[in-house]
């Protein structure tokens, strides 16, 4: 069995025990991403930015995520968002400096 289907099967697993922890709904979002599953890993960090607005990695992922979708717009608002929080993230910095590079941001 792939890592990422174990990885897939103990994310089910912890999300019947607990449906409502946030690093196991953050873990779920990486692992649809992973599978391509874009549209339904941003619902799924969408609605973990209601109970923790602001959160730097969920924002972080958003970023990644829309990235994979082509929706840059949300990429880089998203992104702002993060770098708003931690100024000194260097890959926020990094992100930020090849989006303008491409004359995105």
């Amino acid at each position: 069995m792939r890592q990422i289907d174990q990885a897939w099967s103990m994310v089910q697993r912890c999300l019947f025990e607990t449906p409502d922890a946030p690093d196991v709904q953050l873990n779920l979002a990486s692992i649809l991403a992973l599978h391509a599953k874009y549209d339904v890993a941003v619902a799924e960090l969408l609605s973990l930015l209601l109970p923790l607005p602001g959160h730097p990695v969920i924002l972080m992922r958003l970023v990644a995520v829309c990235e994979q979708l082509q929706d840059i717009g949300k990429a880089v608002a998203f992104l702002r968002a993060c770098r708003k929080l931690s100024s000194e993230d260097a890959w926020g910095a990094a992100k930020m400096e090849q989006f303008e590079a491409l004359g995105l941001a």
